[in-house]
């Protein structure tokens, strides 16, 4: 597992909270949470952009895919 991306906190300072899975790319991400009481990120594994799903629509199909509309 790693480490909080933030403050480089060790593996057992952080929660794991969710997974969710993209219907963009079939990726699995998973939510952590950094225990760490200075710190208290959240944050999604992997971290990556994937560009071409930022690059081949406009603001529809970015309202579409995150707010769920129709």
């Amino acid at each position: 597992m790693p480490k909080c991306p933030i403050c480089k906190t060790s593996t057992d300072k952080k929660k794991f909270i969710e997974t969710y899975v993209s219907p963009f790319n079939q990726q699995e991400y998973k939510l952590y949470h950094c225990l760490n009481k200075d710190c208290n990120l959240q944050w999604w594994e992997p971290l990556k952009i994937i560009p071409e799903f930022y690059e081949q629509g406009g603001e529809e199909s970015y309202e579409v895919f995150h707010l769920g509309i129709r």
